[in-house]
């Protein structure tokens, strides 16, 4: 769910990180894993990309998020796993907002993800660091799945396996990352 000081993060930081890393959506076809109640999309179609497609498994986000009534911007419901149904090569960047850490078969969706992008299509990712994820497991119960916890080396390398070219850069509450179809 988002609002408040997450959306701050969300604009400030995240943001920011990702244009470092050469995130430009301008002209671009574009798919955002975890897309929640809309507020990365107003975002990122601020850059008029060609297309967006936002995704949720939370159907009352997706609600939210067609309440904005972005132009040329798509909510689906839906898992990650599936979201082979796009087709090969049909996306131009992917951007994950902290989500994989959330899926269980998060190595299954980035072999989709590579499979979907375009030849030098981009993903680009924001994911916290495994031991803040353990903290806020222990300290706050929260319950993220064991197999979702991946540190950063075990990330890239899946990307590195799939076939992406990576750049990357830790920021302070995580890293960031840009993983480039070669």
């Amino acid at each position: 769910m988002q609002g408040g000081f997450k959306e701050i993060i969300h604009e400030q930081l995240d943001m920011r990180a990702l244009k470092k890393l050469g995130l430009n959506v301008s002209n671009k076809r574009v798919l955002e894993i975890g897309c929640g109640s809309g507020f990365g999309a107003e975002l990122l179609m601020a850059s008029e990309p060609q297309s967006y497609v936002g995704i949720d498994l939370m159907e009352d986000q997706i609600s939210l998020a067609q309440q904005r009534n972005l132009k040329n911007a798509e909510f689906k419901a839906m898992d990650a796993t599936q979201i082979a149904i796009f087709g090969k090569g049909q996306i131009d960047e992917i951007i994950d907002f902290r989500i994989l850490h959330h899926v269980p078969q998060w190595k299954r969706v980035l072999a989709e993800c590579y499979q979907l992008l375009s030849s030098g299509g981009a993903m680009y990712v924001i994911e916290p660091y495994r031991f803040l994820l353990k903290l806020a497991d222990t300290f706050l119960e929260w319950q993220h799945p064991e197999e979702a916890l991946f540190t950063v080396a075990e990330f890239e390398n899946e990307m590195k396996k799939l076939g992406f070219s990576i750049r990357s850069k830790t920021i302070g509450y995580g890293f960031a990352l840009q993983g480039v179809k070669i």
